[in-house]
């Protein structure tokens, strides 16, 4: 056997690895990683608007069920009080994120679900299910901060130490 020859089997071998590597990765390594991240907050029309970026970091497909806002008086309110669905994401939901996908949504928040007078919170309730069909149920925390003064909106901002990324599944 001569150089040529052991060279010729040895990039086989190489190549044949790299096959075999590149054949589990695509059919058995599951990576399910979607996250979300709110991107800009703003007032507009008597509506707190909120745009959402939604990342399908992993290699399986993902569904992003329902999207809730959850409000309240205090930036420490727990999940599970005062759930609304935003009615821009009624029309949208569900839908399907691809695997590398990047999609941005707007929600809005009538000011009528804030609290009447002072200052109110809002965090978001993401229901995803991904490819295994498995669940997953999360709330972001307090992410929105409002003041609302005579029915109007004063100043809408993000939550000072909010996530900044919100870990949808994994």
């Amino acid at each position: 056997m001569n150089i040529k020859d052991l060279l010729t089997i040895t990039l086989s071998l190489i190549a044949l690895m790299i096959s075999g590597v590149n054949f589990y990765i695509t059919n058995f390594m599951i990576n399910n990683e979607v996250i979300a991240r709110i991107s800009e907050i703003s007032a507009r029309g008597g509506n707190v608007q909120a745009q959402v970026v939604l990342v399908n970091r992993g290699n399986r497909q993902a569904v992003i069920s329902k999207i809730r806002y959850e409000t309240g008086a205090s930036v420490n309110l727990q999940s599970g009080q005062n759930f609304f669905d935003p009615p821009a994401a009624l029309d949208a939901l569900p839908f399907v994120i691809s695997p590398q996908e990047v999609r941005v949504i707007e929600l809005h928040l009538p000011i009528q679900s804030l609290s009447e007078s002072g200052v109110s919170y809002a965090g978001l309730r993401f229901i995803t299910f991904n490819a295994l069909g498995e669940s997953f149920d999360v709330w972001s925390g307090m992410q929105i901060h409002a003041r609302r003064h005579d029915g109007r909106l004063e100043e809408v901002k993000q939550v000072e130490g909010a996530k900044q990324y919100i870990p949808l599944m994994r």
